[in-house]
């Protein structure tokens, strides 16, 4: 049914397409009409989409219809096959429910009976095993504690011995350790004592040369003071005798009078001679 109506909606729809065709040719090649050619066309255009609209509305109506029928018709079957699927499975259940019933009580009885028969001989067994259990694990108890005693005095030889040479090997390790510290602390004493040697030796001529050349620049300042106080002591002295009309005093004459002025000229020249020396 839904094959036909898609047939039929197809065949309106090729034949609405088919008759805007030929009125779309019709119109252009009519020529006594007067009005816009634009016009006309899309009137037919919209009646042709009105058409197409209706009948797609019609088709769609008509497929949900068909769709709406057949899963009507298919819920229908589905629920009548569950019935009979639940019918049929409820007598199954029922009829096995019966027959596991009879089997689970044969069973019980069969269980029930085994068990006493293997509670009867389990015990006998249990007894057995317990006396048997009873003198292994004595026997087991006096290897064991033999071996333990043996084991223990094994691992307390070993654990001496193994303290000793640790011990040994940390007395080793110390005296290399201690010389090698002993060493490093020589060395090092040695080149600070070194490095204070030369310093102090450094320091020492810095000291020495900034001595001296402040005792050569004390000599030659303290020098050309003395020459430059004598020398301007001197040109007073002289200006004032010159000055003077009365140039010599006393009861001398003019020999002893140059004769001491050329020694006091000769002072300072003596006084900075035995100062450098």
């Amino acid at each position: 049914m839904c094959e036909q109506t898609h047939r039929s909606v197809s065949a309106q729809v090729f034949f609405i397409t088919f008759t805007v065709c030929l009125r779309v040719r019709e119109l252009s090649v009519c020529s006594d009409y007067t009005g816009p050619l634009q016009e006309r066309v899309t009137c037919c255009f919209s009646s042709v989409l009105c058409r197409l609209a209706c009948c797609f509305s019609s088709g769609i109506c008509r497929l949900a219809c068909c769709f709406s029928s057949v899963l009507c018709r298919l819920a229908c079957c589905f629920s009548s096959v569950l019935c009979r699927l639940a019918c049929c499975f409820s007598s199954v259940l029922c009829r096995l429910a019966c027959r596991f019933n009879s089997v689970l009580c044969r069973l019980a009885c069969c269980f029930s009976s085994g068990i006493c028969r293997l509670a009867c001989c389990f015990s006998s067994v249990l007894c057995r095993l317990a006396c048997c259990f009873s003198s292994g694990i004595c026997r087991l108890a006096c290897c064991f504690s033999s071996v333990l005693c043996r084991l223990a005095c094994c691992f307390s030889s070993v654990l001496c011995r193994l303290a000793c040479c640790f011990s040994s090997g940390l007395c080793r390790l110390a005296c290399c350790f201690s010389s090698v510290l002993c060493r490093l602390a020589c060395c090092f004493s040695s080149v600070l004592c070194r490095l204070a040697c030369c310093f102090s030796s450094g320091l020492c001529r810095l000291a020495c040369c900034f001595s001296s050349r402040l005792c050569r620049l004390a000599c030659r300042f303290s020098s050309r003071l003395c020459r430059f106080l004598w020398c301007t002591k001197l040109c007073d002295v002289w200006q004032t005798y010159c000055e003077e009309e009365d140039w010599y005093v006393g009861p001398c004459n003019r020999a002893d009078a140059e004769h001491a002025l050329h020694l006091v000229n000769k002072v300072p020249h003596l006084f900075s001679s035995q100062h450098e020396r």
